[in-house]
């Protein structure tokens, strides 16, 4: 066929039509592929944000149970008076107390500062440190239950807890006085009064 014979107005048209079809087509593809990438890149982000905000609320949910689980019994541990500060007055006030019931002939008590408690150096306590304060107590007997009876007293009523470092018992007299006034015993014993509590800002330093 000749050039001259084909009909390039007809063609013309055709390959318009052609021409637009293909940009088109073309534009439509690059929007739709445009249009996916976008819709997955908010669809991640969606779901990215869907993932945080759920472990925000799990980690609540947790931290929500734990208080509820925890918090009772760290109340009761403060109202022992194991946690906080040191109950020197409510000791002293037990001492007696137990001496008195107890019929002791005599006590005498001496309490030292408060120091950081070695022994529980290898407690996990967290931010709270275990500290000590060393009670030593000379006390007349009139048997050896006496004894027994003043620290079992003072243990239920006195707040905080006591560890028991030594106990050393004497005997006063070899006959033994059955008056009921005069010890036939002495005790000489030295208790850890433990409580926890955080550091100050000058013992952290």
């Amino acid at each position: 066929m000749n050039p001259s014979d084909v009909d390039w107005g007809y063609l013309r048209g055709a390959l318009i039509a052609l021409a637009l079809s293909l940009g088109i087509g073309g534009a439509l593809y690059f929007y739709s592929y445009d249009f996916a990438d976008s819709a997955s890149n908010a669809y991640r982000r969606h779901h990215a944000r869907m993932i945080a905000s759920r472990t925000r609320y799990q980690t609540l949910d947790e931290e929500e149970r734990i208080i509820d689980e925890f918090l009772p019994k760290y109340r009761a541990l403060e109202s022992q008076g194991l946690i906080g500060r040191e109950q020197r007055l409510d000791w002293i006030e037990k001492l007696r107390e137990a001496a008195r019931d107890v019929g002791l002939p005599s006590l005498r008590y001496s309490i030292a500062a408060q120091q950081e408690y070695e022994e529980g150096s290898g407690v996990s306590t967290g931010s709270f440190k275990i500290y000590a304060s060393r009670m030593d107590l000379e006390m007349g007997l009139l048997h050896e239950g006496d004894l027994y009876a003043f620290l079992a007293q003072i243990d239920a009523k006195a707040a905080g807890r006591f560890s028991i470092k030594s106990c050393e018992l004497k005997r006063v007299q070899p006959e033994l006085d059955m008056s009921g006034t005069s010890a036939n015993l002495t005790a000489r014993c030295a208790l850890d009064w433990l409580t926890l509590h955080k550091p100050t800002e000058a013992e952290a330093s």
